[in-house]
Parts: structure tokens; C-alpha cells; sequence
């Protein structure tokens, strides 16, 4: 079970004169409700953006929890191995990348074998249905219905 952590961390992204970009992560020994996000951002650029010589170009909250059940993963798991979800997003595609995807869920047979999740399958099905549901439940800034088509593959980094 997912339990709120006490804090949050605020992610500042700046670029200079050259395009060079720069990330800033200030935890925040407080949580900031989201109807509040947009006042203490603003708040917090109007100090900070005067004592530097940079552009903030974007700002960026992350309520934090934290995970009471960890469990020890699994014999060979690797983070470093990614499952990418696509979906489509207006007129271009998007990508959720899962990291160590456990390999029970790909496909046995065929030219995906061992590189694409099986859609027969109810764990599966099961769990595009929610990121869906989820996605279909969110409306981007102009207040639109969030995309939810996708194109299941995998992807090795």
C-alpha cells in the first residue's frame, strides 16, 4: 500500500542564452495540496528567478509515496530493461516505459516472441484496461479527453 510521504519535491527547468538546460529538485519538507500548486509556484518563481541568470522554462510538482509493502524483486530482475507502452497522443505517439518487465507477460510464439506483451492475456488486458480508464479520466490543459489508443511493444536500452 502507496502512503503519503510528508514532503514533495518541486523540479525547476531552466535554460540559458545558449539553449544549455538545467534541472533544479528542492524538496519540500511540506505537501502542497494541487488546488495550491499554482499560487506557491508562482510564489516561489518570483524569488527565485531574480537571483539567477537563466530562464525557468517550466516547473514541475511530484507528490511523493511511499510503498509500505516492498517486497524483494524478483531473481534477475534489471531496471535497465524497459517495457514501453505507446499511445497515441493527437497526431503523434507517446510511450509509458515500465521498468523490468517481468517476462511471464510476453508473447511465446510468433515473429514477438519474447519482445511484446501477450494481449491474450487477463493480467494484461487487465492492466491497459486501468491505464486507459485512467487516461480517459484526465483532460489536458485545454480541457480535452486525454488519448487513450495503444500500441503495445517492447523496447531493450
Amino acid at each position: 500500500m502507496f502512503v503519503p510521504v510528508p514532503t514533495m519535491a518541486l523540479e525547476w527547468h531552466a535554460a540559458d542564452r545558449d539553449k544549455g538546460r538545467a534541472l533544479t529538485t528542492m524538496r519540500l519538507p511540506f505537501a502542497v495540496s494541487p488546488a495550491d500548486a499554482d499560487s506557491v509556484t508562482d510564489e516561489l518563481h518570483s524569488v527565485i528567478q531574480p537571483i539567477i541568470n537563466c530562464t525557468i522554462t517550466r516547473v514541475g510538482w511530484r507528490w511523493i509515496f511511499r510503498n509500505d509493502d516492498t517486497e524483494t524483486a524478483e531473481s534477475g530482475s534489471n531496471t535497465q530493461i524497459l517495457l514501453a507502452l505507446f499511445y497515441r497522443n493527437g497526431d503523434r505517439y507517446d510511450a509509458i516505459y515500465l521498468p523490468a518487465p517481468n517476462p511471464d507477460f510476453w508473447e511465446t510464439t510468433g515473429p514477438y516472441a519474447g519482445v511484446r506483451l501477450d494481449m491474450n492475456n487477463p493480467t494484461v488486458v487487465a492492466a491497459i484496461e486501468a491505464l486507459s480508464t485512467a487516461l480517459a479520466e484526465a483532460v489536458t490543459p485545454g480541457g480535452e479527453p486525454f488519448p487513450t489508443e495503444f500500441v503495445v511493444g517492447g523496447k531493450v536500452v
